[in-house]
């Protein structure tokens, strides 16, 4: 979080900056009209997933981070119930359920799910009978 910066809209820093205790704090330097904060999004596919125990990290909905953050996302199928990750769409991409994403702008990361359904089909025989 912000916490541990001082922001300077731009310019230079040329002495350490002090806070309240007297301890040198962390500048970061940020272009002018900059608030050093962007967001991520994330989203479930389809949302009837979650009632199946599908879900991802972090919780989907916004989440705020320093600009330049670099993270992880990660899809998380429950197979147990029949449901398995398909892939990522958005900022996010591929098929592995760990995604790496560089936080240089607000950005969406959306987790497909699909349930596994099992079809059986009944083959007639040469002579019209079934199998």
């Amino acid at each position: 979080g912000g916490e541990n910066y001082i922001y300077v809209p731009s310019g230079e820093v040329n002495e350490p900056v002090l806070n309240g205790s007297g301890k040198t704090r962390i500048v970061k330097i940020l272009p002018p009209g900059s608030t050093g904060q962007v967001t991520l999004t994330m989203n479930i596919n389809p949302a009837e997933a979650v009632n199946h125990g599908c879900n991802v990290t972090p919780a989907p909905g916004p989440h705020q981070y320093d600009s330049g953050t670099e993270i992880n996302v990660y899809a998380l199928p429950n197979e147990a119930a029949g449901w398995y990750f398909t892939d990522w769409s958005g900022d996010a991409c591929g098929t592995d359920l760990i995604a790496h994403l560089v936080m240089d702008r607000d950005k969406t990361a959306t987790a497909n799910f699909a349930e596994f359904k099992l079809t059986v089909y009944r083959q007639a025989g040469a002579a019209g009978l079934l199998y």
